[in-house]
């Protein structure tokens, strides 16, 4: 990937998290920066990606030829240019979600870059007026929708989200400093110009740049297939477009992979249900089925063993989830992209009751690693006719950097044999 191909990402597509080569910690910073529209705490990032803020400045500068700061208004001029071509937000607005400092800064600097006021992007269209958000997200084919969105469905949390044939809709919390914004947004396919349509409620706007990196990543919209599928050439038969899923909620995806530590699918989704039920908050919806946000990290971290062994949850499993909720509390970028993955997972493996399978299971899905690989999954061994983690890691080897993709292979050649 070259300087290039950045500038030159359409308004539809974000920063891929990973270069052509794998785990990126300066593809990984692009895309906290373009979800933030912000270099505030670069620091902070670069030690998290185990780096240091002039090592990742100078690897930024080889990699794109540009400054953060020239990224940082590429990426700040590139949404506007979206939310004028696809919204009905005022110009005032967009220039505020997009950082300038008033719309007339917006306005000059838009006229002196692109020589036209922003205005004369917006094409001429009927006007439906509606508070709800539409934002449209372009991938790459294949790209096998559908079969996300079953295993999105088999693991759905009851009141927090809904999988229908055709689109998947739940409940959010963002917290942006000392704000919480709750509110709701669904998914579904425009496969005629390989795109997902996004409708989000208006009261997500203020973090709208984050939502649509969140959904992004649940949807892994940002890799290139091509390169995936060469590197699964070992595996002979290849489902393409299978993506791995990332997760809307950290906490809440983690909190899933722990709850379903060696039962089934289905039982951990009626224990992450009672979760949400009890010790969720409710939230209002147009849909009837969307009823609660999962609970946050101060309330599960609060969370007694009493409260949480009356819901089922075994011993070992609630003192995994008390560590999970109490890293989330003492670090702000746990359970986030934004971890050096190999360090976390080795973390992770420290807590009580988590142990390698879900440690993986969390980096794939949350840290969005896509070298991950839980080794002893029931799932992979019987894919692969082996008996021991030794042996998957060895016939896996070859997939490296992108073995989290073998393992979404061999899951779906499963649930379909």
């Amino acid at each position: 990937m070259t300087s290039s191909h950045f500038l030159n990402l359409p308004e539809t597509a974000t920063i891929p998290l990973d270069a052509s080569t794998g785990w990126s910690s300066v593809w990984r910073a692009a895309a906290w920066m373009e979800e933030r529209l912000s270099l505030d705490g670069l620091e902070a990032l670069a030690h998290s990606l185990g780096t240091t803020e002039q090592e990742l400045t100078e690897q930024w500068e080889q990699e794109f030829s540009l400054s953060p700061a020239a990224c940082l208004r590429a990426c700040r001029f590139r949404f506007a240019r979206q939310l004028l071509q696809e919204t009905n937000l005022s110009v005032s607005v967009i220039a505020r979600l997009t950082r300038w400092n008033s719309e007339a800064e917006f306005v000059r600097d838009f006229q002196r870059d692109y020589g036209i006021r922003p205005q004369a992007l917006r094409p001429i269209r009927e006007i439906i007026p509606s508070p709800v958000i539409r934002l449209t997200l372009s991938y790459q084919k294949p790209y096998d929708f559908h079969a996300l969105l079953a295993f999105l469905r088999s693991r759905t949390i009851p009141g927090v989200e809904e999988v229908t044939e055709s689109e998947y809709r739940r409940t959010l919390r963002i917290i942006e400093g000392t704000e919480a914004y709750q509110g709701w947004f669904s998914i579904s396919e425009r496969a005629e110009s390989d795109r997902l349509e996004l409708l989000i409620s208006p009261d997500l706007l203020p973090v709208l740049p984050r939502v649509r990196a969140i959904i992004a990543r649940l949807f892994d919209l940002g890799v290139n297939p091509e390169i995936i599928h060469s590197a699964l050439a070992s595996l002979r038969t290849i489902h393409p477009g299978l993506r791995v899923p990332g997760g809307s909620d950290p906490l809440e995806t983690a909190v899933r992979a722990v709850l379903g530590q060696q039962i089934t699918v289905a039982a951990a989704r009626t224990l992450a249900g009672r979760v949400a039920e009890n010790l969720g908050s409710g939230i209002e919806t147009p849909y009837p089925t969307l009823t609660r946000l999962f609970p946050n990290a101060e309330t599960l971290a609060a969370a007694t063993q009493d409260q949480l062994g009356q819901l089922g949850i075994l011993r070992t499993r609630i003192s995994a989830i008390h560590s999970l909720a109490q890293w989330q509390l003492q670090d702000p970028f746990a359970l986030t992209p934004w971890l050096e993955p190999q360090r976390a997972v080795k973390k992770m493996k420290t807590f009580p009751g988590i142990g390698d399978w879900t440690a993986h299971y969390i980096a794939m899905r949350v840290l969005k690693w896509a070298d991950a690989f839980p080794a002893a999954d029931y799932g992979v061994l019987h894919s692969l006719g082996l008996q021991k983690a030794t042996e998957a890691r060895a016939s896996a080897e070859s997939w490296r950097p992108w073995r989290s993709y073998g393992v979404m292979q061999l899951w779906h050649r499963l649930a379909n044999s």
